[in-house]
C-alpha cells in the first residue's frame, strides 16, 4: 500500500489554450505540445505523439503521477507517461530519453526502459471515463495502479530521480485520448499500523453449536504488562474442547513473541487458527 501526496495538479478547466503553458513544457526536440479544448487535455496534432513536461521544482525521488481521463481511450489511440525522466534533447520515445516510461495502446500497457527494456508488462486492460492511471516510483521499486488495483510492481535501479511526462497519440482525432486530471506528488510504502492480520486458516472442526467461523474478541491494548513485550501477538488458537466452565468458543492461547517479523508494524497478529 501507498501513501501518496499530493504537490501540484492541473485538471484543465480554463480557456483554450495550445500548446499548455507553464507549468507544462515542451520537449527540447520540439515535438507537438497538448492542448486544452473544452476543459480537457488533448493532443494538439492528429497522428502525432504530442508530449509536454510537468514542472516542478524539487520533485520528490519517490514519486507518482495520477492521470484522469475525460473519455474512454478508443482502440488505435494511446498515451504515455514518463516518470523518473530526463529529456535527452531527441523525439519522445527515442533512446536518449532516460527514465521510466508507462505505455497504453489497444489493450495492452508496459513499463519499459530506453530501447524498450519491458520490465513491467499485462494485457486486456480498458479505459473509461473517469478511470485513473498512477505510475509511483518509492526506492527501487516502481508501482503502476489502475483506479485502486495494482497492476505490478517491479524492483529496478535503473532510475533513482527525474520528472514527469505526459503522452498523447491518436487513432484519427486529436479528441481520442482526453485527460481531465492530473496529479504529482510525492510516494512513500505505508508502514504497517494498528493490527496487521498476517493470516487466518480455517480447518474442520468447529465447536458443536458454534458458527462457522466466530472469533470472540481480540483486543490490541495500549500497554503491555510489566515485562512483556509491547504488544505483539504471536497467534491465536480456538480449540475445539475449552476448559471446565468456560463456553465455546473460547480463546485458547495468546502468545506474546520477541518481535514482529521484518517489516510488518508493531503489533502484529501472526496467525488466527480455528480447530
Amino acid at each position: 500500500m501507498l501513501t501518496l501526496t499530493p504537490l501540484q495538479s492541473d485538471n484543465f478547466t480554463r480557456a483554450n489554450v495550445s500548446p499548455l503553458t507553464s507549468p507544462w513544457a515542451l520537449d527540447e526536440f520540439g515535438d507537438p505540445g497538448l492542448k486544452i479544448a473544452g476543459d480537457v487535455c488533448e493532443c494538439s496534432s492528429a497522428s502525432a505523439e504530442c508530449v509536454q513536461f510537468f514542472t516542478l521544482a524539487d520533485m520528490p525521488n519517490d514519486q507518482y503521477a495520477t492521470v484522469t481521463f475525460g473519455a474512454s481511450v478508443p482502440s488505435g489511440a494511446g498515451f504515455q507517461i514518463y516518470f523518473r525522466a530526463t529529456d535527452g534533447g531527441d523525439t519522445v520515445g527515442n533512446v536518449d530519453w532516460s527514465g521510466y516510461l508507462f505505455r497504453y495502446l489497444v489493450g495492452s500497457w508496459a513499463v519499459v526502459l530506453p530501447g524498450s527494456n519491458t520490465i513491467l508488462i499485462g494485457s486486456g486492460l480498458t479505459i473509461a471515463s473517469g478511470d485513473t492511471i498512477t505510475v509511483a516510483a518509492v526506492g527501487t521499486t516502481i508501482y503502476v495502479y489502475h483506479n485502486s488495483t495494482l497492476l505490478g510492481s517491479k524492483v529496478d535501479t535503473n532510475y533513482s530521480s527525474g520528472s514527469v511526462a505526459l503522452v498523447a497519440f491518436d487513432n484519427s482525432s486529436t479528441a481520442d485520448v482526453q485527460f481531465s486530471n492530473f496529479v504529482i506528488g510525492s510516494a512513500a510504502v505505508a508502514s504497517a499500523s494498528g493490527i496487521f492480520l498476517g493470516s487466518v486458516r480455517q480447518v474442520s472442526g468447529i465447536p458443536s453449536g458454534q458458527p462457522d467461523v466466530f472469533l470472540g474478541t481480540v483486543k490490541v491494548i495500549g500497554s503491555a504488562p510489566a515485562g512483556a513485550n509491547n504488544p505483539y501477538l504471536g497467534h491465536i488458537n480456538v480449540v475445539a474442547s475449552p476448559d471446565a466452565g468456560r463456553s465455546n468458543p473460547t480463546l485458547g492461547e495468546v502468545v506474546i513473541v520477541e518481535s514482529a517479523p521484518a517489516n510488518d508494524g508493531d503489533p502484529w497478529l501472526g496467525s488466527v487458527v480455528t480447530e
